[in-house]
């Protein structure tokens, strides 16, 4: 509920490894029917693999941690009797289908440096096991371990669960990338749709075994429970002073939610603090991604220009501007010492305010105005991109 509250690719990332792993759990089933007529089950298999590279190729375009999925596919066919199906030429010409969808991404790289590449280099997140698995658990709501829990079981040890066991192993694959590649615990979170699935079909066997048990009503009363309890934690469903109370420093999805009309409001008296004939050539430069888009949503409305970021993508868009030495630049996310090489002036005009007490990694932050450029922008541009 958390990751999918956020317009991002991270929500499409789940929905394209659920229908990845749908097809997928559609190919072991279909080698579970032992049919006789070999020629249709083959048939069948070569459409659900090309429909499995389709997903993912639409999945490596929206994140390229698809990849680690594929990656996972192939040690849990490996690692299993399903290994037959790679003796045929099904598995290899999904990849070659997922793989055509790279080749645009691709060309782009080779003509930007391999910004990702430079990116990768600078992703500095390490945390410990526990610490990760911790994660894991309150991402995936507390009370909902029981469920995908025993859905792992099922995957890997139950024999009803034999024909799916590649399934089991994907995750524990990814779960080892995951750790050993210090990623984010909500990377793994895409991977958990199938234990749920298998730990419904448990309880949903469990429930005809036994018809009086309340395991049904007891599964679905811990998981409302858990969403309900930690929905004010993922999302942002509490007007701000109510959250600040609640939680004065919520975990960043949701504290990056707020504080942006107060962030917009103190670059406007900034801005409207310059005198009319700077205020004509002046230049906002933001120092993160989320503050730039921020000024190019809400500033329009408040009448600031547009902002300009050498963060990330942004760094792209922003090649082409021109600032010249007569322009005056308000500077955020910065330190002093970072300005000081390129500006002859700088000076702190204010401080980022909390929306009403909740804290983020805006506030405090101070907002500079940059005076007298000292080179040509064309050479400090570079010098400011930032990959991270």
């Amino acid at each position: 509920m958390g990751a999918d509250a956020l317009f991002t690719m991270d929500a499409f990332d789940e929905l394209w490894w659920t229908l990845a792993a749908l097809v997928l759990l559609r190919l072991l089933a279909a080698r579970d029917l032992r049919r006789t007529d070999r020629a249709a089950l083959d048939a069948r298999a070569g459409r659900l693999w090309l429909l499995f590279g389709l997903v993912v190729g639409v999945g490596l375009l929206t994140k390229l941690t698809m990849l680690t999925f594929g990656l996972a596919v192939t040690v849990g066919l490996l690692a299993t009797p399903a290994r037959a199906t790679l003796r045929t030429r099904w598995p290899y010409l999904a990849a070659a289908l997922a793989f055509a969808f790279l080749l645009p991404y691709i060309a782009w790289q080779t003509r930007h440096d391999w910004a990702t590449l430079a990116f990768w280099r600078n992703y500095h997140h390490t945390q410990d096991t526990a610490t990760f698995l911790l994660q894991v658990v309150l991402l995936m709501q507390p009370l909902a371990l029981p469920l995908w829990g025993v859905g792992l079981w099922y995957l890997l040890r139950d024999p009803d669960g034999a024909p799916y066991r590649t399934l089991g192993w994907v995750f524990l694959v990814l779960l080892v990338l995951f750790l050993v590649g210090h990623a984010k615990s909500y990377f793994l979170v895409p991977a958990f749709p199938p234990l749920l699935a298998a730990g419904s079909v448990v309880v949903e066997r469990r429930v005809r075994r036994h018809a009086r048990t309340p395991l049904v009503p007891l599964t679905a009363g811990a998981l409302v429970l858990g969403g309900v309890v930690l929905a004010p934690v993922v999302a942002p469903i509490l007007p701000a002073a109510a959250l600040a109370s609640l939680m004065p420093n919520p975990i960043q999805p949701v504290a990056d939610r707020f504080g942006w009309p107060p962030f917009i409001a103190t670059l406007d008296r900034v801005y409207r603090a310059l005198p009319p004939r700077d205020r004509a050539r002046t230049t906002i430069l933001a120092g993160n991604y989320g503050e730039a888009g921020a000024v190019d949503l809400l500033g329009p409305v408040a009448g600031l220009p547009a902002a300009i970021s050498p963060h990330n993508t942004y760094y792209f868009w922003g090649q082409g501007v021109t600032v010249t030495p007569g322009t005056v630049v308000i500077a955020t996310d910065f330190e002093r010492t970072q300005l000081t090489p390129y500006f002859s002036s700088v000076r702190q005009a204010a401080i980022v305010p909390a929306q009403d007490g909740i804290q983020n990694e805006e506030v405090g932050r101070p907002v500079w105005v940059c005076a007298g450029l000292k080179m040509a922008w064309s050479s400090v541009w570079p010098q400011l991109k930032n990959f991270s």
